[in-house]
């Protein structure tokens, strides 16, 4: 899937079109490349993210591991949603762009 990649997190500005994959480890290395970096709040979003979507955990189950009240999570996983869709926005000329990467 490709993806183009604004330029900075805050602008609608296109930037470079980057070739997404879909699980696999290339995925995680952009991720950590164009997204995350080194902070690990992001991290611990996209595991939240990771862990509700791929691995079916309920809610009360990141509850328990996260420590955070059901809602704060919820709302956790729905803007690190928003903000890859955001930052990852789909190519109209890639003819796999109706297939979400999360």
């Amino acid at each position: 899937m490709s993806v183009i990649r604004t330029r900075y997190p805050d602008t609608p500005e296109l930037g470079e079109k980057v070739v997404l994959p879909r699980r696999s480890p290339d995925l995680w290395n952009t991720l950590e490349r164009d997204w995350a970096g080194s902070d690990p709040d992001r991290w611990q979003r996209l595991s939240m993210l990771h862990l509700f979507v791929h691995c079916h955990w309920t809610l009360n189950m990141l509850e328990h591991l996260y420590g955070q009240p059901k809602g704060q999570i919820s709302r956790t996983i729905r803007n690190v949603r928003k903000e890859l869709a955001d930052r990852f926005r789909p190519d109209p000329e890639d003819s796999d762009e109706r297939q979400p990467i999360v």
